[in-house]
């Protein structure tokens, strides 16, 4: 119980937490079982083939070819030094 104590007393440090950390002992007194549980099942699966791995496969990848685009600059309301820019969101900035 104190190992779990000082785990703890390190994670609320971590995140700034000014709490008393026995409140939390039994989470993680669940959370450490958890992870038992897990451990546990972790031989059984050291020899299974994974049922896919997207190494190995081909990627298919679509041609991407830039086209051409005119745009009329005049009908664009926000424009600057030849580009087109975003209205202000805030502020009295004005974009001419």
């Amino acid at each position: 119980m104190k190992d779990i104590i000082k785990i703890i007393k390190k994670a609320m440090k971590l995140v700034m937490i000014q709490e008393d950390p026995s409140k939390y002992v039994e989470d993680a007194e669940k959370i450490l079982k958890l992870f038992d549980e897990i451990d546990r099942y972790s031989e059984y699966i050291e020899d299974l083939e994974p049922l896919y791995h997207p190494i190995g496969h081909e990627v298919r990848l679509r041609k991407d070819e830039a086209k051409e685009m005119r745009i009329d600059m005049k009908k664009i309301t926000y424009t600057e030094d030849g580009y087109v820019v975003a209205p202000p969101l805030r502020g009295k900035k004005k974009i001419s």
